[in-house]
């Protein structure tokens, strides 16, 4: 009796010890697929290198923490980078994780250094701004009305297989803080200048519906490069030295492509999920 016993004990510790590997690799493997994914499909969007250190997960606070997302600078730039964001962390409900909707209940970004470098009449954030709007808008291409489709034949009378559903994400709060901007050495004879950025406080993102990634990334990008702007126009030391440059920007267009049912996620983005 005593035998059968320990052996049950037996089975049950190695039984346990798989569960928790199991476990184990399960969180591995999360965090490296969204690693990879991130590196490999934000490029296309940004026309940019992207790194990051490392990236968190918690299942049970329904928490994405990533670490050092660093977002490099549009070719002819200088400048080691355009962003670092210390800390980047999402808030997610866990259940919509398994539909086609993804609620993001908030987006937090803390210690973000940002280098403002400009070149002739634009500068290295307008250009990868510009690089993230061409990416939206052929994206939203994709969902125009498909052409006419010829008359189906007795050998193709049925689909061989559905078109799977647009991955797209409801974000309810953005806020950001700590962050500071160093306008470009290079243009100020080696003297690089440091301005603080106010913080950003932005509920109901994406207006009570569901965007694409792309348009996502394209509104809070928006709102991010509206803030430094506005940082740098506010400071008399940097702003008399950027006489030449045009720093306006135009945030609506990120507005509008959600008005008008911008969808268009990319395959590859879709696949990630």
């Amino acid at each position: 009796m005593k035998k059968a016993l320990k052996i049950i004990i037996g089975i049950g510790i190695v039984l346990l010890l798989i569960v928790v590997i199991g476990v184990v690799v399960l969180f591995v493997s999360m965090e490296s697929i969204i690693k990879t994914g991130v590196t490999t499909y934000g490029p296309p969007i940004t026309g940019t290198k992207i790194e990051l250190d490392s990236v968190g997960i918690s299942f049970v606070k329904g928490k994405v923490t990533i670490n050092n997302f660093v977002v490099g600078n549009p070719k002819g730039y200088k400048s080691p980078y355009a962003f670092k964001l210390g800390n980047l962390v999402l808030d997610v409900d866990i259940n919509s994780l398994f539909t086609n909707e993804v609620v993001v209940n908030k987006i937090y970004i803390e210690n973000m250094e940002v280098n403002f470098e400009p070149h002739l009449t634009t500068y290295n954030l307008r250009d990868i701004q510009k690089n993230i709007e061409k990416f939206t808008k052929g994206s939203d291409e994709k969902v125009k009305e498909p052409e006419a489709e010829p008359e189906k034949t007795e050998e193709a009378q049925e689909p061989t297989g559905e078109k799977k559903p647009e991955k797209k994400f409801k974000i309810k709060t953005f806020d950001l803080k700590d962050g500071k901007i160093t306008v470009s050495a290079t243009l100020l004879d080696g003297k690089g200048i440091t301005v603080t950025m106010a913080p950003v406080h932005m509920e109901n993102v994406t207006k009570d519906s569901a965007a694409s990634i792309d348009t996502v990334v394209l509104i809070l990008y928006d709102v991010i490069l509206k803030t430094i702007v506005k940082a740098v126009e506010d400071s008399p030391e940097t702003l008399k030295e950027l006489k030449n440059i045009d720093l306006d920007i135009d945030t609506g267009k990120a507005v509008d492509s959600i008005e008008k049912g911008a969808s268009g996620v990319v395959d590859k983005v879709k696949s990630l999920f």
